[in-house]
């Protein structure tokens, strides 16, 4: 889909707003999306709410999100941009993976592998708050059915055995993109 500011017309609250590109006979076959499904479940600061979902007459789908300024991504671009610094201060890399690592692993202990971790699907607040975002992927886990579609996430952030394709895998593969994230924070 694709993510559009907004504000709130009575309340004046920016919010960010999803418009799927695929049209959704009725409610109930959106509300079966995995992204929905899984958002629906999940309550963490450091995970983006879903506030609400909303069904045109034509179709059309849309999500409504709290907003957030910036990706990770940004960050690394708008450092190199106003200084010539590859990467970010290790404090700030720090910070950034705390959060990360305690968003995802609520996000696994509800059973949830999100499949798409990368810079531009971790969002950065002006008060140095860390959303995961971006739930389109994302799976719902059980140990005992391991059986998983092999192509998954970004070429750059996959786990070997994503690579490999096997179609055997758990949340591992979530803390291997964080792995490749948290290089590239420091590297740039």
């Amino acid at each position: 889909g694709t993510v559009y500011q907004a504000q709130n017309k009575l309340t004046k609250e920016v919010v960010a707003v999803k418009k799927m590109k695929k049209k959704y006979m009725n409610i109930e076959e959106a509300v079966c999306l995995r992204e929905i499904k899984s958002l629906r479940k999940l309550n963490h600061p450091n995970v983006i709410k879903l506030r609400e979902v909303l069904r045109q007459q034509t179709g059309e789908l849309y999500m409504v999100f709290d907003y957030v300024k910036w990706t990770i991504l940004d960050l690394i671009k708008d450092r190199y941009r106003r200084q010539k610094v590859l990467g970010l201060p290790e404090a700030q890399v720090r910070d950034i993976m705390r959060q990360c690592f305690a968003g995802m692993s609520y996000v696994h202990q509800t059973g949830i592998i999100h499949r798409d971790l990368k810079p531009e699907n971790l969002l950065w607040s002006e008060d140095n708050q860390l959303k995961i975002a971006d739930f389109g992927l994302s799976k719902q886990h059980d140990r005992h059915q391991q059986q998983h579609t092999i192509y998954v996430s970004t070429r750059w952030y996959r786990a070997p055995e994503i690579i490999l394709k096997t179609d055997q895998y758990d949340p591992k593969v979530d803390i291997f993109a964080l792995g490749c994230i948290m290089a590239e924070l420091y590297t740039g």
